[in-house]
């Protein structure tokens, strides 16, 4: 996720606040930091809700935060990739299939391979072998992504003004 702020509106924030140019970069480091920590809490939250899955599962498996201090970036990043059924919870046989929480897959079973790993698997045909391990797709995944990166340009703004009150009236001039 890209999100790119127009920041005519800095500069009069630094000006009203009489804010030093190192003051300014120090407030700008820590609201890039912010942003995109928040950013990637609510691109979590929203397709956590959006496939009734629990954020942790999706925070261990497909998102990540990078921030470069030298350049003043920020990452927030999301894989769309499906999540092994396994992941979600605990899988149940029954007689149809197996259910992983809400979720269903009829006809398939579960299985623990030679590593270790369970899971939920499902034969291709009416042959023994190949079988394919069964996943949750994420949906609207991209479309929580473009809702959020609207709802961050207004958030920078406020933390960068957060911050550089912070710098210029709480630590004052280092």
């Amino acid at each position: 996720m890209q999100i790119d702020i127009n920041t005519a509106g800095m500069d009069t924030l630094v000006r009203r606040f009489r804010a030093l140019p190192k003051q300014a970069e120090r407030a700008e480091k820590r609201a890039v930091g912010k942003t995109t920590t928040k950013a990637r809490s609510e691109l979590v939250k929203d397709v956590a809700r959006q496939n009734q899955i629990t954020q942790k599962i999706i925070r261990r498996f497909r998102s990540a935060r990078k921030i470069s201090r030298s350049r003043l970036t920020g990452i927030a990043w999301l894989g769309y990739r499906p999540i092994k059924a396994s992941y979600v919870g605990k899988p149940r046989q029954t007689k149809r299939g197996v259910r992983v929480r809400r979720f269903f897959f009829e006809g398939a079973f579960v299985a623990t391979m030679p590593s270790g790993h369970t899971g939920v698997f499902k034969r291709k045909g009416k042959e023994r072998l190949p079988i394919v391990e069964q996943v949750i797709e994420l949906q609207r995944a991209v479309q929580s992504a473009d809702s959020v990166r609207d709802r961050m340009g207004d958030e920078f703004i406020k933390r960068f003004q957060q911050e550089l009150n912070f710098e210029v009236n709480v630590k004052g001039q280092r």
